[in-house]
């Protein structure tokens, strides 16, 4: 049997905790939500700049995803409800007067699938994760011969 030294111990116990510290961070991102904007691709990632949030009202629960880049001027989000259920859930669903969407902003416009078509597919939600894929057409809510496609969404978030 091998006994460890003091500085074995400490060593591998460093080792063990910063394990954790190394953990969703830009250099090792866990969560994310990423998509091609018109081929320009888009990437929001650790619990800094996705999330997942959700509340419970006459309409049902009702879940956010979103994801922000600052410095890249994008913010996406999708909209959907929990009686839905997982899978593929089209844009636009009506539950209780309020509409399934993604959104995207940037350059301060407004883009919504009004008039155009988009689902969100997921394949995990609970109250604390949600992963999945997204795609759409859409159009400019003040412009609608402004259009852009969304492709290749992906999403992997977290509540906060």
């Amino acid at each position: 049997m091998k006994i460890l030294s003091p500085l074995s111990i400490v060593l591998l116990l460093f080792s063990i905790s910063s394990c954790d510290l190394l953990e969703d961070t830009d250099l090792n991102p866990i969560y994310f939500l990423e998509c091609e904007v018109d081929g320009t691709k888009f990437r929001a990632q650790t619990k800094n700049e996705t999330g997942l949030s959700w509340f419970s009202g006459p309409t049902g629960d009702m879940y956010t995803i979103s994801g922000q880049d600052t410095p890249a001027d994008f913010n996406v989000s999708l909209t959907f409800f929990r009686s839905l259920g997982t899978g593929k859930i089209a844009t636009e669903v009506n539950v209780n007067s309020i509409l399934t969407s993604i959104a995207y902003f940037t350059d301060n416009k407004t883009y919504v699938t009004k008039g155009g078509s988009g689902c969100i597919n997921l394949d995990i939600l609970t109250d604390d994760a949600a992963e999945g894929t997204f795609e759409a057409s859409m159009e400019n809510l003040h412009n609608p011969s402004d259009k852009v496609e969304i492709t290749n969404g992906k999403f992997k978030v977290t509540a906060n």
